[in-house]
C-alpha cells in the first residue's frame, strides 16, 4: 500500500487516495494499515463507529477535544466539511471542503478541535470512524452547521439535520 498522505491547508489535517484492488466481483480496499509515518504521526486507533445517512441529511460540524479521527466514506457520496476550531491559531476557523465517496476513496485523518460535517448527496452514504480514544459525547463540540462565520455552501437547500447540528452546544 502506497502510504500517500497529503496536508490540507488546514495544519495537522492529512487526506489520501486509498489503495484498492478491483476486479469483475467487486474491489478491495484498505481501510488502516497502521502506517501514518508520512504525517510524522504515531497512534493507534481504539475505537470504530459508522454513520448510516439518506440523501439530504445533514451531520455536523462535531469536533473533539483529544481525540484524533480517520474518517472515510464506504458508501455513496458526501459534501465534506473541515473546520479548524484550534483558538488563537492563525487558521482559526479556517474551512477546507472535500468530496467523500465510494468513488474518490478518499480518507481524513483530523487532530483534535478540527471539527467535520457533511451533507449527504446520493440516496445512501456509510461513514466509517476511527477514533484515537473511545467515543465520550461529553468531549465532543457541536457548532451550528449552517453559522454564517464558517461561509460553507452546503449543496442542500432544506437539509434534514438533528437539533444538536441546529443550534450547536
Amino acid at each position: 500500500m502506497t502510504n500517500g498522505w497529503q496536508h490540507l491547508s488546514i495544519p495537522d489535517a492529512w487526506v489520501r487516495s486509498l489503495d484498492r484492488f478491483e476486479d469483475a466481483r467487486g474491489e478491495n480496499v484498505v481501510l488502516h494499515d497502521g502506517d501514518l509515518s508520512s504525517t510524522c504521526l504515531a497512534m493507534e486507533f481504539v475505537h470504530d463507529t459508522c454513520s448510516v445517512s439518506y440523501c439530504g441529511v445533514l451531520r455536523g460540524i462535531h469536533t473533539d477535544e483529544e481525540a484524533w479521527r480517520l474518517m472515510t466514506c464506504l458508501v455513496g457520496h458526501v459534501h465534506f466539511a473541515v473546520v479548524d476550531f484550534r483558538v488563537g491559531q492563525a487558521w482559526d476557523r479556517q474551512v477546507e471542503i472535500l468530496t467523500l465517496s465510494d468513488k474518490t476513496r478518499l480518507q481524513v485523518l483530523l487532530p483534535p478541535m478540527v471539527g467535520a460535517g457533511f451533507a449527504v448527496m446520493s440516496p445512501l452514504a456509510v461513514m466509517h470512524y476511527k477514533w484515537s480514544l473511545p467515543y465520550d459525547r461529553m468531549r465532543q463540540r457541536t457548532y451550528p452547521y449552517n453559522d454564517p462565520a464558517f461561509q460553507i455552501v452546503w449543496p442542500c437547500v432544506h437539509p434534514l439535520v438533528s437539533e444538536r447540528d441546529r443550534v450547536g452546544d
